[in-house]
């Protein structure tokens, strides 16, 4: 068994919210992404399959549909399938990708820094 310990990871301030990997490895990723009230993420794809599972607040998800979804509710979502949503109220889900094109915890924080995004500083 492999312990990720989340209070030792790193949190990214993105364009779709605080993203705070958690674990990763060749068969899956699990990044949480903390979402203000408001924030509207236009419809994107993913390169891989995975799940959704809301953990805190309400987001309506759109691809192509609505789906309104609170705590514990999960959703399932396919490659290259476009998703976006709006935080109806502050929001938490866990994305659990399947087979992610990242590998590791270091690779997704390298993939951050080419792109200029720093490490949020905890308190």
């Amino acid at each position: 068994m492999k312990r990720f310990d989340a209070e030792e990871q790193k949190s990214f301030c993105t364009s779709e919210g605080v993203m705070t990997p958690l674990a990763m490895n060749e068969d899956f990723a699990v990044i949480k992404i903390s979402m203000p009230k408001g924030l509207a993420v236009k419809r994107h794809s993913h390169h891989r399959e995975g799940v959704i599972l809301v953990t805190k607040g309400k987001i309506v998800f759109d691809d192509g549909e609505r789906h309104s979804v609170g705590c514990n509710d999960v959703l399932e979502y396919g490659a290259a399938e476009n998703i976006g949503f709006t935080a109806l109220e502050d929001a938490e889900a866990l994305f659990i990708t399947r087979k992610p094109q990242w590998t590791s915890l270091n690779a997704i924080y390298d993939l951050f820094a080419e792109m200029g995004i720093k490490p949020n500083l905890k308190s």
